[in-house]
């Protein structure tokens, strides 16, 4: 896995805000200390739910007109 995915980030994200980490008591934390308002922060936790679901449903759209076209999924694709 490549050490920089903006996904792999979004996908983080996602999965501690479905397991219910960021509280109102954790957001007013993670916002100061990032110089941020709580309903910034909000965007931002809002935005990459919104990315995990978008990039693995554009990934497979992508493998999925690879295959159609005859290619398939390879590793270089």
């Amino acid at each position: 896995m490549p050490t920089y995915d903006p996904a792999q980030f979004a996908r983080l994200i996602a999965h501690l805000h479905a397991m219910g980490t960021f509280t109102d008591d954790t957001v007013t934390a993670l916002a100061a200390a990032m110089n941020l308002r709580p309903d910034e922060l909000t965007e931002l936790i809002d935005h990459a739910d919104t990315l995990s679901n978008t990039v693995p449903t554009q990934l497979n759209n992508i493998a999925s007109a690879k295959s159609y076209r005859g290619h398939g999924a390879t590793v270089s694709d």
